[in-house]
């Protein structure tokens, strides 16, 4: 199992486009976020959704060996890389978290991305640059590995 998820942190009606939230990550292993930890890791999330997404795109297409996600105005890294058995391996903290097929790690961080832009961008406070970057990159995703997505383009 894996799913990636963002959150957003104390919403009242409206969002603006750099509000904070975090991003949690469940494999078999568990659920490992950016919530609750000190120093705080909260992130701007649409810029994040948009960096993980790109990242992730860039590492199956095979233009980066390995993707380090930094969450934006955060401390919280992932590392994704291939691995000899052609799989992705996802590290926390110098310490493997799974390694997950081409397609598990782009079916979750592409959906993860777009649930966070329908559940708020028809809302979305702001100039409408991390709403437009974060709809480039899904755009862009679909192109590139929508054969991933199991139907859903």
């Amino acid at each position: 199992m894996f799913n990636i998820e963002f959150q957003l942190d104390g919403l009242d009606e409206s969002v603006h486009e750099f509000d904070l939230g975090h991003i949690s990550v469940e494999t078999d292993g568990g659920v490992i976020s950016s919530r609750n930890q000190q120093p705080d890791q909260s992130m701007m999330v649409f810029i994040a959704a948009t960096d993980l997404l790109d990242g992730i795109v860039e590492l199956l297409t095979g233009k980066r060996k390995a993707f380090e996600f930094v969450g934006c105005d955060s401390s919280f890294i992932l590392n994704f890389s291939r691995n000899k058995n052609t799989k992705i391996d996802i590290n926390y903290k110098k310490k493997k978290l799974c390694s997950v097929s081409d397609s598990e790690v782009f079916e979750a961080a592409y959906r993860a991305s777009r649930e966070l832009l329908e559940k708020y961008g028809p809302n979305l406070v702001g100039s409408g640059a991390a709403k437009g970057g974060l709809e480039m990159a899904l755009d862009d995703a679909r192109r590139e590995l929508g054969c991933f997505l199991k139907g859903r383009n």
